[in-house]
């Protein structure tokens, strides 16, 4: 999913965390994306990030 502001995409990620019963986890990142050519232009930043998660978003 993709969110406008990295408040609203804790906001998601801290509900969905609430209901780990569903989910095995979930992490919120940040990223910076050329929107007209899809590069990436910064690394990611994890936000947040409730139960577990593979390692390689887990940002450990």
């Amino acid at each position: 999913m993709q969110f406008k502001t990295a408040a609203e995409a804790k906001l998601r990620a801290d509900r969905d965390g609430e209901r780990l019963g569903n989910f095995v986890g979930v992490v919120a990142v940040e990223q910076t994306v050329d929107v007209e050519t899809g590069e990436v232009l910064e690394e990611p930043i994890i936000l947040v990030r409730h139960g577990e998660v593979p390692a390689e978003v887990a940002g450990d």
